[in-house]
């Protein structure tokens, strides 16, 4: 029986400041983090149990679209999530997948509300920081996570972005995924960075390079 891999924005940013050349990136906040999750036979299963899986051989990579400067409305064509107000076993948020029609393969367009994203009109060249992240298996849950805690865009806008899986050992993209509308801010018009996620805190036992945790109250202009 094949096995499916799959692809979704766990943790989507909502606002950045802009980052400038040569003073380190500005990051998203919440942080990005994708999930990739194993299918066969139309259940999940444990990606461990799948022969050749190496969590090392994988890696993912953002590219970065803009999007007009007016909000849309989710359309088809849109992932998005929402929280059920429940919790799992662990006591993280529960998020239930509302709506998702991206083709496994060969994607060409996306579509945020009448604006179509061609998959070469990517202005990926903004981000500022790492935009490639190896995966982590959470420590609790044992999910196989991507985080971006060091990643910025480096001109103001709203934007979104597009999550592409790679295993080293061969070239094929193994999954992908679009994520919600973010907004880059200048500095005098960011709100603030906000203390750090539940979700964002339970990551510190991985020691990601560059992720660190804030329990204050959100600061104006994104100093810290």
């Amino acid at each position: 029986m094949s096995v499916l891999w799959h692809l979704e924005e766990l943790q989507s940013p909502v606002a950045a400041r802009k980052s400038s050349v040569g003073a380190g990136p500005r990051p998203l906040d919440p942080l990005p983090v994708v999930r990739m999750l194993c299918s066969s036979g139309g259940q999940y299963i444990e990606p461990h149990g799948t022969a050749n899986f190496s969590l090392r051989a994988l890696f993912c990579v953002v590219d970065l679209f803009r999007l007009p400067d007016e909000p849309v409305d989710p359309r088809p064509g849109f992932t998005y999530y929402f929280h059920e107000g429940g919790f799992d076993r662990s006591d993280f948020p529960v998020f239930v997948l509302l709506r998702s029609e991206h083709p496994p393969r060969d994607i060409g367009e996306h579509r945020v509300g009448n604006h179509l994203l061609l998959g070469t009109s990517t202005e990926t060249h903004l981000l500022y920081g790492n935009s490639v992240a190896q995966a982590y298996e959470h420590p609790e849950t044992k999910d196989i996570l991507f985080p971006f805690p060091n990643m910025g865009v480096l001109q103001t806008g709203r934007y979104l972005m597009r999550y592409q899986v790679c295993d080293r050992r061969q070239s094929p993209i193994v999954a992908r995924c679009y994520g919600t509308p973010f907004t880059v801010f200048d500095a005098t018009q960011f709100p603030g960075l906000e203390p750090s996620t539940p979700f964002t805190e339970s990551l510190a036992p991985l020691n990601v390079p560059g992720l660190r945790i804030r329990r204050q109250a959100p600061v104006a202009g994104g100093l810290v």
